[in-house]
């Protein structure tokens, strides 16, 4: 669920592993694209060089405003970023549907959520081979599939814009001496 537009979303990477991931360890499994964006028919091309039988798996969906929908249906969120992700929304909104997720260690955001690989398993940047391997943990580990669901359940809590607002509070009040708490 995002739009494409290299290299701040990185599509051609998870279509990339995708492909690893299928014919090296033959999962039955499909691969979903919620989206438009500038890059969208360079990463369908991408999808059009593989195999038949993976790229009858990928599927481009294009806007859609039922998102909710997709993520109640997924198994996991696989995303990545090369430039770097401020704030990931997009893992966030997985976060709250209890999606485990893989996700490019990218230089901002990614970790600063999912920490070292406590909450969703981070690989390297434009990496398919080790994103591949995170996927192929997920599928292969259920515990390790529920562990990430239920920490997922906790650290959400810790980005939502009321806890935000404290913590934002509490700095405030720090550096300037006045307390914040009621205003």
């Amino acid at each position: 669920v995002s739009r494409f537009q290299y290299p701040h979303k990185d599509q051609f990477t998870v279509i990339k592993a995708f492909n690893i991931l299928i014919k090296k360890n033959k999962i039955d499994s499909s691969l979903l694209f919620i989206g438009d964006g500038p890059d969208r028919k360079k990463a369908e091309n991408l999808a059009n060089s593989l195999d038949p039988d993976v790229r009858k798996r990928i599927h481009f969906l294009g806007t859609k405003l039922d998102v909710q929908n997709y993520y109640t249906a997924a198994f996991a969120l696989v995303h990545a970023s090369v430039a770097g992700e401020g704030l990931p929304t997009i893992m966030i909104e997985a976060m709250n549907y209890n999606l485990p997720e893989v996700v490019t260690d990218s230089k901002t955001g990614p970790r600063e959520i999912l920490g070292d690989s406590q909450y969703g398993l981070l690989c390297k940047v434009k990496d398919p081979k080790d994103m591949s391997e995170k996927i192929y943990r997920l599928y292969t580990n259920p515990n390790l599939y529920k562990h990430f669901q239920i920490l997922e359940n906790e650290r959400v809590k810790d980005v939502s814009p009321n806890h935000i607002e404290k913590k934002l509070k509490s700095i405030l009040q720090d550096v300037s001496g006045k307390n914040y708490a009621n205003n």
